[in-house]
């Protein structure tokens, strides 16, 4: 019985010790298998075995003991032939016979993928908040009561995934910083009903935090076209075509 112990210990501590170089986990997990007697490790090891939900957890401290990728590549060669991180994945749901599936071409990661629904956009998103009035001078965009119908980064990765690009659109239109088109919406609204965004200008012009992302990039001496083409900000244009507009072109 010492005898497997002491080979369990070696196994789970050789590999931990790859993953923590801090030795802090293979040397609580040694710990705590010697503190038990026979019988405890015999019902500790049953019950590891026979419950799939039952993990031997790996305690990280940000800063400390985070791991690299390039240990746990590491890791699971030492593990070798019960760890296998890349492998084919079979796509049945775009092949011409699901029981004949095509393969990737290449190996691809193989690992759990945590995956849950967006809480905060089901939740607050849809139906919470109704006002989007106050706002951020600088960019646009909502904050303070109205910070409810803010969209996340998360929350935009997901939509986007999703190929909402309608609901983007909204978002990051008429109900964030881009006034001429919140105020068309609720022109529409209050008209008829109802809106469209077909019916809206949809200018970069009007984008508020687009413009000062543009301006930031501009004054860091970086070109971008966000806005506008050639460096130029929209105002500069705006004064140019104004000042052409009062030329006396009966002279010319």
């Amino acid at each position: 019985m010492q005898e497997l112990r002491q080979t369990i210990i070696d196994r789970v501590t050789k590999t931990w010790n790859i993953i923590d170089p801090t030795k802090k986990n293979g040397e609580k997990f040694a710990a705590s298998i010697n503190s038990m007697n026979d019988e405890q490790f015999i019902d500790f090891m049953e019950g590891f075995v026979n419950n799939p939900k039952q993990h031997l957890y790996l305690e990280l401290e940000a800063f400390d003991n985070e791991p690299t990728y390039e240990m746990i590549e590491k890791a699971a060669d030492d593990l070798g032939k019960y760890v296998t991180l890349y492998d084919y994945l079979a796509i049945p749901h775009i092949s011409e016979d699901p029981d004949k599936p095509e393969y990737t071409v290449h190996k691809v990661f193989n690992g759990p993928i945590n995956m849950r629904r967006v809480q905060q956009l089901v939740n607050k998103k849809n139906h919470i908040p109704t006002d989007i009035n106050t706002r951020n001078p600088k960019t646009g965009q909502v904050t303070g009561e109205s910070k409810a119908a803010r969209v996340s980064d998360m929350e935009q990765f997901a939509l986007i995934c999703h190929g909402t690009t309608e609901i983007l659109k909204e978002m990051f239109g008429p109900k964030s910083g881009d006034p001429v088109m919140k105020e068309e919406m609720a022109h529409q609204i209050a008209t008829t009903g109802s809106a469209s965004m077909a019916n809206m200008e949809n200018s970069p012009l009007n984008k508020v935090a687009l413009n000062t992302a543009n301006v930031i990039l501009l004054g860091a001496g970086l070109e971008t076209d966000m806005v506008t083409k050639g460096g130029i900000l929209p105002r500069t244009l705006k004064n140019q075509y104004d000042e052409a507009k009062k030329l006396d072109r009966s002279k010319t």
